[in-house]
């Protein structure tokens, strides 16, 4: 989150980035196999002129990329920046009934499920000020006796605090 350092400033024109951001699942603990990852959303969005995006693609976590922008402008695009992302979706049109799957696994061992890469683009008729956090769920299938992942609700929150 960027807190009121480098907020994304609203654009007199063209978008603006947020520096995108890599989530995954830490798993530890007792089990035989996880399986069927997946995240959604309530579907509400962060209102007009704000677009979170999610990556096409899940990231493997030797294939983490770390976010390039200027701090305070623009972060890259995720699609021209991030050489495991071809394509982007709006994440709030992934809801409890149409789920972006996130890993199919098995995963059977003690590690980390795959990445899911979202970035907020912002247009000029985004509103100014803090946005409300929004979340996404994650779920998951597991079988052994006390499997344990590291959170399962996560809070994505922007601050808009000026226009160009």
């Amino acid at each position: 989150n960027p807190g009121t350092t480098f907020p994304i400033p609203i654009p007199a024109a063209d978008t603006k980035y947020s520096f995108w951001k890599s989530h995954c699942l830490n798993f530890g603990g007792e089990f035989t196999e996880i399986t069927n990852i997946k995240i959604y959303t309530d579907g509400g969005g962060f209102g007009t002129g704000i677009t979170c995006n999610v990556g096409d693609e899940t990231i493997d976590a030797a294939d983490y990329v770390e976010a390039t922008g200027t701090d305070g402008d623009t972060g890259t695009e995720m699609v021209a920046g991030h050489g495991g992302i071809t394509g982007k979706a709006d994440l709030f049109t992934y809801d409890v009934d149409t789920p972006k799957d996130v890993d199919a696994g098995p995963i059977t061992e003690v590690g980390q499920s795959k990445h899911v890469v979202l970035q907020l683009d912002v247009i000029n008729t985004a509103s100014l000020g803090e946005l409300d956090c929004n979340y996404f769920k994650v779920t998951t299938h597991y079988k052994g006796r006390s499997a344990y992942h590291q959170s399962q609700l996560y809070r994505h929150k922007a601050m808009l605090p000026h226009r160009e």
